[in-house]
């Protein structure tokens, strides 16, 4: 009899066979954003570079003989851009994670990969998380017959233990670090480090009150790096009330902030202790942006990834088969203190048929596009002192003009709005507006990036991102722009990928 590893493998084949030979469902899938062979991709679990291609792994759900079983699935790509399905790396097939293999990290060391990963067990009637460890090449994962590795019994003080996950792994000087989440029974979240110098026997070191970085109570998949010389801090957490001040909305949002860890004090740090959001700012303002991951390439760029819906629970339409779509990879950096981020630039090489002009003040203009699901849009102004007109796009615009997705930058108000609810399904949240503002000369510019089912705009060269999916009927695919301001926009205009007929 097939072991669990091959028959899930051998399903998610079939799945990606059947696709493969359905054109009407081929149509439905991104063209140039990660999705995974039909399954619930649900959260990516790491982004790393060796054997001269960037390894994504994420955290993927696959139903096999009634069961829904959570795995490790694993994809590779030489341009971040064209993406090989590789083979799983974990599957849930030992008594440490029967009911689930959940998200972690990946760590290159000595030539070996080595996973650290959330297992969950079922004791006396509870789902418990615990961590266990997997080591291989890169491709064939073998699990210690240790595992799990760290569990309660490794923490001094009582938690949920079905709130025990995220574990993150780092070497430092010969000793290996694992930091965790954990939620506390008062409903308080706090991280808890542990060191290892065999992956074998972890020693509890200290635990971190979350209040020290963030007044959220509970967060999760913290990561922490150093880009340009600082040291950030990323993590994701539900909000439970807005925050205009921060421009944080109500629901799940990911975050970062300037902050280092200590391996001698085994602690996070900053300058300014007293208040922990001081430095607190948002990743991405859209609906759909959570939980990104981030490498560095051997070129010096840091990459990131995440996932393009609301937190953990995808808002996508029942039927459709490609749940969790990733965000196009983004290159970050640090200018004047502030995370900027901008597609990568091998986006570059699927632009095709260029369309530039410029849109005169108060005009509506049907843009003659190839396909209107697959392109770059990039809308640049110079404001003036009292402007108060207004910009917008829309997209998948039906023919009796009454379902469209529509995008408006209101110059009176200083907002960007984003409204699906006029598409078939326009989910528990469909609208959203941020404030913008422009960049010291007095221009904005907004790059937009509509691929299928989402739009990700890039605000003045990255200072700001703005990310949402939306689902429309693939025919309805009418874009047109619509200005009242004083002033001309100029836009350039390509299509991204091959040429693709509705």
């Amino acid at each position: 009899m097939p072991d669990l590893l091959e028959k899930l493998q051998n399903r998610e084949n079939e799945l990606a066979f059947i696709i493969a030979g359905d054109a009407a469902k081929l149509s439905e899938k991104p063209l140039f954003h990660y999705s995974s062979s039909g399954g619930k991709l649900s959260m990516p679990c790491a982004l790393c570079f060796y054997d001269e291609k960037i390894n994504l792994f994420y955290q993927w759900t696959i139903s096999l003989e009634g069961k829904n079983c959570i795995c490790w699935g694993h994809s590779s790509s030489t341009n971040l851009i064209d993406w090989t399905p590789e083979p799983l790396a974990l599957v849930p097939d030992n008594s440490s994670d029967e009911s689930g293999c959940l998200c972690g990290s990946v760590l290159e060391f000595n030539g070996k990969t080595l996973i650290a990963y959330t297992g969950i067990s079922i004791q006396k009637d509870l789902c418990v998380q615990q961590q266990c460890i997997a080591i291989g090449n890169g491709y064939k994962f073998e699990k210690l017959t240790e595992n799990p590795v760290v569990t309660s019994r490794n923490i001094p003080f009582i938690y949920d233990k079905t709130k025990f996950c995220n574990p993150k792994m780092v070497e430092i000087n010969g000793i290996f670090y694992m930091t965790c989440t954990v939620s506390k029974t008062d409903k308080t979240g706090s991280i808890v480090i542990f060191s290892s110098s065999n992956l074998k026997n972890w020693t509890f070191c200290d635990s971190i009150e979350e209040k020290k970085i963030s007044s959220a109570k509970i967060w999760e998949l913290p990561s922490a790096f150093r880009l340009n010389e600082t040291d950030i801090l990323m993590f994701s957490y539900y909000n439970p009330k807005e925050n205009k001040q921060k421009g944080l909305s109500k629901g799940f949002c990911s975050v970062y902030t300037k902050k280092s860890f200590d391996p001698q004090l085994l602690d996070f740090y900053t300058e300014n202790e007293s208040d922990p959001d001081s430095d607190i700012s948002i990743i991405d303002s859209g609906i759909d942006f959570y939980a990104p991951t981030v490498t560095e390439l051997p070129d010096g760029r840091h990459i990131m990834m995440a996932m393009l819906q609301n937190g953990p629970e995808p808002y996508t339409p029942e039927n459709y088969l490609w749940s969790g779509t990733m965000t196009i990879p983004r290159e970050i950096r640090i200018k004047n203190g502030k995370l900027y981020q901008m597609p990568v630039k091998e986006l570059n090489e699927l632009r095709i048929n260029r369309v530039c002009g410029e849109i005169a003040p108060k005009e509506k203009t049907e843009i003659e596009i190839l396909d209107g699901r697959h392109f770059e849009l990039k809308a640049e102004l110079s404001l003036s002192e009292n402007e108060t007109g207004s910009m917008s796009l829309y997209l998948c615009k039906n023919k009796t003009g009454d379902k469209y997705v529509e995008i408006c930058y209101d110059a009176k108000k200083g907002t960007l709005f984003f409204d699906r609810s006029r598409t078939d399904f326009p989910g528990k949240i469909s609208k959203k507006e941020i404030p913008v503002s422009p960049m010291p000369d007095g221009t904005i510019s907004f790059l937009c990036i509509i691929d299928t089912t989402s739009i990700e705009i890039f605000i003045n060269e990255g200072e700001m991102s703005f990310s949402n999916t939306f689902y429309a009927d693939l025919h309805s695919n009418g874009v047109s722009v619509r200005s009242s301001m004083k002033v001309p926009i100029i836009f350039n205009y390509y299509h991204l990928g091959e040429p693709v007929n509705l």
